[in-house]
């Protein structure tokens, strides 16, 4: 690895005159912004809530050691090879990037999974869903991630070098047990997508029964605060590591490629009320600039003076220029969202959170109505 020292502020650091002039909302706002002293009115911007900062004389900085670069392919490797040669471990799969399937000689199953490089889809659901997920810290630096889990899920990589195999194996067996009531996100999608499939006679009819799947969910989130509190309260934790954070693609010429998106903070605004809904069965499709400017039409002409929409997503597929408008909305909107998406995963995470499972059970009948399934 290589290192260099980097200047950093915080967005909203109460020891930096313009705190008090924040929005109440914005004075939570966890952002690091990398700054160049040098370079005081450089047009810097929050990579967590979009806030510009456009004069940094007045604001703390700090400096910090920054990872300029190291082969991640060869580290990857050792951890795939170490965790392999592990007497516990009897057979090794490569998922994706830095995510593994390890099969146990118990006759149990967890991912391995190094969650600063692993695809966001593998980074949070071994906090919520099985099989469970023993998450490898590469960097001594990735510090707040690591501090919100418990003791048996993480590990560093620095244990696989200075303890024995013995000692690692017997980590990797204690991260193996099961989650309590949690289901395999697999399961899960799976029981979506043949409910959904039942229903597939022509796009009308299925993008009609995901709509009655979505109210059905939001009855039941709007019918159960304290699961909500409850959810928002592990959520409030998780800010400010990559396990409470959605990244997203907003590309485009001279922006920024990937951001973060505050899982607590999306959330705490579906849970709030006072949207409008739109449910979108874009399974294989993409949703795009022409579905966001319907959305729009809907929200500006409602007769319930709603202040945001939420989109659910069947898929997962969203235009980069589509986050980039949705984002750009917020940037104007005092940090509050206009369109809220809510991509299949999340769909997921929240139907599982709720225990709304059995809603993929139910049919729609002739009324347009979701009814318990005879079959």
């Amino acid at each position: 690895m290589t290192y260099t020292q980097a200047h950093f502020v915080r967005c909203a650091n109460p020891d930096d005159p313009d705190y008090e002039r924040l929005p109440d909302r914005q004075r939570e706002c966890e952002g690091v912004i990398e700054v160049d002293p040098e370079e005081p009115f450089d047009g810097y911007e929050c990579p967590r809530c979009g806030r510009p900062i456009t004069d940094i004389r007045d604001k703390q900085i700090t400096d910090r050691v920054k990872v300029d670069g190291f082969n991640q392919e060869e580290l990857l490797s050792y951890v795939s090879e170490a965790t392999e040669d592990l007497p516990v471990v009897e057979h090794l799969q490569d998922v994706d990037t830095g995510t593994f399937e390890a099969e146990l000689s118990e006759g149990n199953s967890l991912h391995v999974v190094c969650p600063r490089y692993a695809p966001p889809e593998y980074q949070q659901r071994g906090l919520f869903f099985n099989p469970p997920t023993l998450f490898v810290h590469i960097s001594p630096l990735e510090v707040q991630d690591w501090t919100v889990l418990e003791r048996r899920q993480h590990i560093f990589l620095s244990d696989y070098l200075t303890k024995t195999r013995v000692k690692v194996a017997e980590r990797v067996s204690e991260a193996a047990a099961p989650i309590e009531d949690a289901p395999e996100l697999e399961e899960l999608l799976s029981d979506l997508e043949d409910a959904v499939e039942r229903h597939s006679s022509d796009t009308t009819e299925k993008g009609t029964y995901f709509e009655l799947v979505c109210r059905e969910l939001l009855r039941r989130i709007r019918a159960n605060p304290e699961a909500a509190q409850r959810y928002l309260n592990r959520l409030k934790r998780l800010k400010g590591t990559i396990f409470g954070e959605i990244q997203v693609q907003l590309g485009g010429a001279g922006g920024t490629d990937i951001i973060s998106i505050n899982k607590y903070e999306l959330l705490q605004q579906l849970f709030e009320g006072g949207f409008i809904a739109d449910a979108k069965c874009y399974g294989k499709s993409t949703l795009g600039q022409d579905e966001r400017r319907e959305v729009m039409d809907h929200l500006e002409s409602n007769d319930y003076e709603a202040d945001h929409a939420i989109v659910l997503m069947y898929g997962e597929d969203i235009a980069a220029s589509t986050w980039r408008r949705i984002y750009g909305y917020k940037r104007n909107n005092d940090g509050r969202w206009r369109i809220l998406i809510i991509p299949q995963y999340l769909f997921l995470e929240l139907v599982h959170i709720f225990d709304a499972r059995d809603i993929f059970a139910m049919d729609m009948n002739e009324s347009g109505e979701l009814v318990a399934s005879h079959v």
